[in-house]
């Protein structure tokens, strides 16, 4: 189960993994990136992608994107969306961009940690310009909710605030750089420029939401001639629901048997998410743990055992999803009462075989003899 611990601050660290590489336009991106501790892994199902944009085809997707603003120039260009805007002339700050469409998902739960939504984008600063003035951002809203993350050009600087009032500054730079924004249920996480912070705050509803995502940007100053030029790239917007361990398996077998005979035992363990399943088992004789699979949850798996000594063993088993969600050890417990019988093959007994053979007397008698000296 995930960490339920508060931070509040910065951390200078990246808090994410990659679980999934994807490429789109030709570049490598780290896809449905998750926040977790050390020996914990990641769950990344199908169907967690909830919206996405890698502006390939250079035109504009009036299904996925409005304009929000409509004072410059936006286009899809270059395999990117690309915003221009012309200074002012001192009448205060114009802006130019687009909105998303609706995004309908789950934030938090019983357990804030429970449904997350990842956020990651590629952010053009300067493309081209002559102003030196101008602000890059991404806003995303749930009403009157939101967090912007943005570059501001006439500072130098990257820097993310949101309704409440939570802000944070790092000093940054005008080549292109990917961003990070997560948001649980009662906090969210930001890394911008390698640089990652953590807010603790219910910025949007716990439950179902509806999110917009705006990209723009803006600019001041008092000259029409001069221009700012910026653009995003490779918009990812996905759901994470946290890993559910499987049951604790179900073990079939026989209880009790016989030094080195071979026994067969069935596990079965289900998945409350319908995760494939590993079953780890522990004989009980120094042997070692052995794993099998995976199998499709709800299906019985098979292993096959010999204990060489007599002795009462515990059987244990685990079932361990595709992800690393483990179960509580079931066990069984087996006896091996006794050993296998071997008479060794006398001369006597097979004198005294030969004989009942020969006067055909004692079959029940015989077949024992032939038995035992086999």
């Amino acid at each position: 189960m995930m960490v339920k611990e508060k931070i509040v601050g910065i951390l200078v660290c990246t808090l994410f993994v990659v679980p999934i590489i994807v490429c789109i336009n030709g570049i490598a991106l780290e896809q449905d990136i998750r926040i977790i501790v050390p020996s914990n892994i990641p769950k990344i199902t199908s169907g967690d992608i909830l919206f996405s944009d890698d502006f390939n085809d250079n035109q504009k997707d009036f299904n996925k994107w409005t304009e929000r603003y409509a004072n410059g120039m936006w286009e899809e260009t270059n395999g990117r969306a690309e915003f221009q805007l012309t200074e002012s002339g001192g009448t205060g700050v114009r802006s130019e961009g687009i909105q998303s469409k609706a995004i309908t998902t789950m934030i938090g739960g019983d357990d804030p940690w429970e449904n997350r939504v990842k956020l990651t984008w590629m952010m053009y600063p300067k493309i081209d310009a002559t102003s030196s003035e101008g602000k890059v951002a991404m806003k995303i809203t749930e009403g009157r909710n939101y967090v912007v993350v943005e570059y501001d050009r006439t500072g130098g600087a990257a820097r993310f605030y949101d309704n409440l009032g939570n802000n944070e500054v790092c000093i940054g730079g005008d080549d292109p750089w990917e961003n990070n924004l997560e948001i649980c249920g009662d906090r969210y996480f930001v890394t911008m420029n390698m640089k990652s912070f953590t807010v603790v705050a219910p910025i949007f509803s716990s439950g179902p939401v509806t999110l917009r995502i705006e990209l723009f940007i803006e600019l001041g100053g008092s000259t029409r001639t001069k221009y700012l030029r910026s653009g995003f790239d490779d918009i990812i917007v996905s759901h994470i629901a946290e890993d559910q361990p499987p049951t604790s398996p179900t073990i079939t077998g026989q209880a009790s048997g016989k030094p080195g005979t071979e026994y067969t035992y069935t596990f079965v363990s289900t998945d409350p998410d319908g995760d494939n399943i590993k079953y780890c088992i522990d004989w009980g004789d120094n042997t070692g743990e052995v794993c099998i699979g995976p199998y499709t949850s709800g299906v019985e798996a098979s292993a096959k055992h010999t204990w060489s000594e007599k002795g009462s063993y515990t059987i244990k088993a685990k079932a361990r999803d595709v992800y690393g969600a483990e179960s509580d050890w079931a066990t069984l417990t087996v006896s091996m009462p006794k050993s296998k019988t071997k008479v060794t093959n006398t001369p006597f007994l097979q004198f005294l075989q030969s004989l009942l053979e020969k006067h055909n007397v004692f079959p029940i008698l015989q077949k024992i003899l032939q038995q035992t000296r086999q």
